[in-house]
């Protein structure tokens, strides 16, 4: 038999935890005739279990009912510590970009917008009632797409076709429109695939045809 202190010395539980185990009904030490605690051999195989349950991450209340009714929620704890870790991962992965930038303070900075994006787009989805994707209009898609093709085929500038193509921008884009893209150096990531999404195009496409507009002076 252990008297408190010597049982905390040997578990390296402190005093403090094991009154709060014992609130929660997860050990229940003899007692002496001057109502002393006493921990036996079964306390220190409870402290045992309760240390090993801990290390999973489970709090007291889960211990509890895992103690009493077996592997009760440990599937949706499992799942839980799953996505923490993703999160983790994602978290040591913006760290290492952010280090291994040339500009670490303009990576840290591109970061937090695109984080402020996620969230607030996040935000959205949970809010937003059913509606149609949102779309540019039919020309402007036309127009992004015939000038995706003829970058593959010919070289900028100088070349009808192009020629064409950018004289027509300037009839469909508004220029407000072009001011924004003038921008989008600074635009978080999500809002670039947001664009691109609106002229159904992968945003490096979408990038492209936008550059080629940008730097043809149709602002």
């Amino acid at each position: 038999m252990y008297s408190t202190r010597a049982f905390a010395e040997l578990t390296g539980v402190t005093v403090k935890a094991l009154r709060h185990y014992e609130r929660m009904g997860l050990l229940g030490p003899m007692r002496t005739r001057a109502r002393y605690r006493r921990y036996a051999f079964a306390d220190l195989q409870q402290i045992e279990r309760i240390l090993a349950l801990k290390s999973l991450g489970l709090s007291l209340t889960s211990i509890t009912l895992v103690l009493k009714r077996g592997p009760v929620g440990l599937e949706a704890h499992r799942t839980m510590l799953e996505d923490r870790r993703a999160r983790l991962n994602r978290a040591i992965a913006a760290l290492h970009r952010i280090q291994q930038d040339d500009n670490p303070r303009a990576a840290l900075q591109r970061f937090m917008t695109d984080a402020a994006w996620d969230r607030w787009e996040a935000k959205r989805q949970r809010l937003a009632v059913s509606r149609p994707p949102d779309r540019a209009p039919a020309s402007a898609i036309a127009l992004f797409r015939d000038i995706a093709a003829a970058l593959d085929r010919v070289r900028p500038s100088g070349q009808p076709r192009l020629q064409a193509l950018l004289a027509r921008s300037r009839e469909i884009i508004a220029p407000e429109t072009r001011d924004a893209w003038s921008r989008r150096a600074a635009w978080p990531a999500g809002l670039r695939r947001y664009a691109a999404s609106c002229y159904e195009m992968d945003p490096d496409v979408w990038e492209r045809v936008v550059g080629f507009i940008d730097s043809h002076g149709t602002r």
